[in-house]
């Protein structure tokens, strides 16, 4: 056997077996650096408040409910949610539209949960710091939920 062909067969056979079998699973630190784009996005939108004088406590419910509540927890609790999705529809010998009608419905969950996270955040921000706080522990709890139902179901 020439030496392309058994390093072929390596890849599709024993390395293959060996990488599913010591699957990692997806990392808190990686959701982060997922959602970190927008968390700095949103910074910037609280920095412009800040160089507007915005007052204090209007300030702070804008930090609360959007930069760490709907950026920071939601849009993590957004992307756990997708990759337990992507994982638990993964294909399996169906047809060709069965799966592309899966990733449709699972882009469509994705936007749909992420666009009320950010109706929710930004009117809990207008409605004062107490209820920006409130809206921040709710996306922490849902967080810490998804991440206890889908410890087990999301593995590379």
């Amino acid at each position: 056997m020439t030496s392309p062909q058994a390093f072929t067969e390596y890849v599709r056979g024993p390395l293959r077996q060996e990488l599913l079998n010591s699957a990692t699973r997806f990392s808190t630190t990686y959701i982060f650096w997922m959602t970190a784009p927008a968390i700095v996005a949103a910074l910037e939108d609280h920095l412009a408040l800040w160089k507007a004088r915005v007052p204090v406590r209007a300030a702070a419910a804008h930090f609360v409910a959007v930069v760490l509540g709907d950026y920071a927890l939601w849009m993590s609790l957004c992307m756990r949610m997708l990759i337990a999705l992507c994982f638990y529809f993964d294909a399996k010998c169906r047809w060709k539209i069965v799966d592309y009608l899966l990733t449709v419905l699972i882009h469509v969950i994705f936007c749909g949960s992420a666009f009320v996270g950010e109706l929710i955040g930004t009117e809990a921000s207008r409605r004062g710091l107490w209820t920006a706080c409130a809206f921040m522990v709710f996306a922490g709890a849902l967080l810490v939920g998804m991440m206890r139902l889908t410890w087990r179901a999301c593995r590379v």
